[in-house]
């Protein structure tokens, strides 16, 4: 991916020349399967899995057949392989949204000293967002570039007037770009406020602020129904439709709000520590907020704001140039002329039969936000800049940090997931990298500079065969894909044992699930948990601090407490061992 490209400022401009996916030889992706899940497995797992892999790969066998078929689906999609069959791996999965998908982030922002901090602030944050929308629209927004290569900007266009559709057997996106109005919640109530004039002019945030405190100060629109968005996808699905068909207006306000740019939470105050905001801007109640949404701005009562994403169509990336076009702005948003209308209030007509089971919801929320713990870790005795200065990647210093701290509280490892961008790819999202490589496990067992070092090393590299296309799980997920849709048609009757091998059993279950990405703009950023038995961990590497932001199941809490004590004793080892 050296290749370097002449600049330009229009957004999609490169969308016609970037690469597609490659689809990986067998004979490269499975020695490199049997490696990354040898650390995992004992020695027995390490055979039978070999077993399955060389049965896998045998002339005629089931592997042969699926990688031919892979190969032929690529040439048949024009753009990519993948990106179908992962966009329905999101939108078919029946869990609810809320803190098993969206994610999380709390701004850094300036206090705002004014009247009205909620309103004046939320009045510059759509300013902000607004002249994001505007840059994309007229495609002045520059192409995102790795290293003078430049990136998919696809997803962009789901930012804006995007929501997950919740059906009774798989859900849909649905994206209306040409939209003027965002929705606004408010003690439970919904509204509608244009924040584009019929011309498309961006509404001034004096008149926005004037509007929202309007919508404060109003009597709340019946029917709380917010609280379905956190249910499982198929049980909302079915009341989604229930409470579109008990009168007109009812759908005619469901369209109104799935259509907005996005949704506007306007919150009482949160509580005072990290991890109560944390667990704030991951959930909130569930009455006002719109899960399905591809993003909401929550501003509370003093003026902090966080965001909340719908991971389905958007990846980090998004995320992060949101908030960072937030920071730029100055947290005073744009300078709009358009005067805002007062917003239209969206009242809901409710049967009891809807009433209960939104009440179920709340319910199950509750259930749900006290199953789940977050903790923070904010390390502030060095930063990236010091372990760059100490001869070491900052993200392979922190993977091996946590994945020692892991072996440490269980005396084995688990089987890790690290998120690496594929975006120089068309339609180009994530490929899975695993952390824990044989020199990550070797000095788990020898703490030495030399071996650090070579840990270091080894997640370098992995981290660029991913970046690369060349890592494991996607082509096995595809694998997998043409097994299910195709296996009869050419003579794979039966699941190979590949599939049910302890390799593809570890690694299925992505027990500490971690990513990372620019500090700029974040105080904590974060997501629950992949997996019940496991932690979620997103980790910025600041120049002179590293903040964890950690999740688990309550019954799990111990050990995520213990997991964040080893870990920054474990980096002040590292450190040490490095200086010496």
């Amino acid at each position: 991916m050296a290749e370097k490209y002449p600049e330009t400022s229009g957004t999609f401009a490169f969308q016609g020349s970037l690469p597609r996916l490659p689809v990986l030889p067998l004979e490269e992706t499975l020695p490199k399967f049997l490696d990354w899940t040898a650390p995992l497995l004992d020695e027995q797992g390490r055979h039978e899995t070999a077993e399955s892999a060389r049965a896998f790969l045998a002339p005629g066998g089931a592997g042969r057949k699926l990688q031919r078929r892979l190969e032929e689906w690529s040439e048949e999609t024009p753009e990519s392989w993948l990106s179908d069959f992962w966009l329905r791996t999101y939108l078919e999965s029946p869990a609810p949204l809320v803190i098993n998908s969206n994610v999380f982030s709390l701004l850094d922002l300036p206090p705002l000293l004014s009247p009205s901090p909620r309103s004046r602030r939320a009045a510059w944050l759509i300013s902000a967002a607004l002249s994001l929308k505007k840059s994309i629209d007229s495609e002045t927004l520059p192409p995102d570039t790795d290293r003078g290569t430049p990136l998919c900007m696809s997803q962009y266009r789901n930012l804006f007037g995007t929501t997950r559709i919740a059906g009774l057997s798989g859900d849909e996106l649905a994206t209306r770009p040409d939209s003027r109005h965002i929705t606004v919640l408010c003690g439970g109530g919904a509204w509608s406020l244009d924040v584009l004039s019929p011309e498309g002019n961006e509404a001034s945030h004096e008149s926005l602020a004037v509007r929202l405190d309007e919508i404060a100060a109003s009597p709340r629109p019946g029917g709380e129904i917010g609280l379905g968005t956190s249910l499982p996808r198929r049980d909302w699905g079915a009341l989604r439709e229930t409470i579109a068909s008990i009168c007109p207006e009812n759908r005619g306000n469901l369209e109104r709000i799935e259509s907005a740019l996005f949704v506007l939470c306007l919150d009482p105050e949160t509580p005072p520590s990290l991890q109560g905001k944390g667990l704030h801007y991951l959930s909130g109640g569930g009455a006002n907020r719109w899960y399905d949404k591809s993003f909401q701005i929550i501003v509370d009562e003093r003026g902090e704001a966080g965001l909340n994403f719908e991971h389905s169509g958007l990846d980090g990336s998004q995320h992060a140039l949101l908030a960072s076009v937030i920071l730029r702005s100055g947290g005073t948003g744009g300078y709009g002329k358009w005067q805002a209308l007062s917003a239209l209030p969206l009242p809901f007509h409710l049967s009891e039969e809807a009433v209960r089971h939104l009440e179920e919801a709340g319910q199950a929320l509750h259930c749900l936000r006290k199953n789940t713990t977050l903790a923070v870790l904010e390390f502030s005795a060095f930063g990236r800049e010091k372990i760059k200065g100490l001869g070491m990647s900052p993200d392979a210093f922190c993977q091996v940090a946590m994945q020692t701290s892991v072996f440490g509280l269980y005396g084995r490892f688990l089987n890790a997931y690290e998120a690496v961008m594929t975006r120089q790819f068309l339609l180009g999202r994530t490929e899975a990298m695993r952390p824990v490589t044989a020199e990550a496990a070797a000095f788990a067992h020898r703490r030495t500079a030399e071996a650090l070092k070579a840990a270091s090393r080894a997640h370098s590299e992995r981290v660029s065969e991913c970046r690369d296309g060349r890592g494991v799980d996607r082509h096995l997920f595809g694998l997998r894909k043409m097994m299910e849709r195709f296996g009869r048609e050419i003579g794979v009757h039966e699941p190979p044992a590949l599939f049910s091998s302890p390799g593809y059993a570890v690694l299925s279950r992505n027990m500490v699930s971690t990513s990372t990405g620019p500090t700029e703009a974040f105080r904590i950023y974060g997501y629950g948990p992949s997996d019940d038995e496991g932690f979620g961990v997103r980790y910025l590497m600041f120049p002179h601090k590293l903040v964890f932001t950690m999740t688990s199941r309550t019954s799990l809490e111990p050990l995520l407490l213990a997991f964040r004590d080893k870990l920054a004793e474990n980096m002040e080892e590292m450190a040490a061992l490095l200086e010496q």
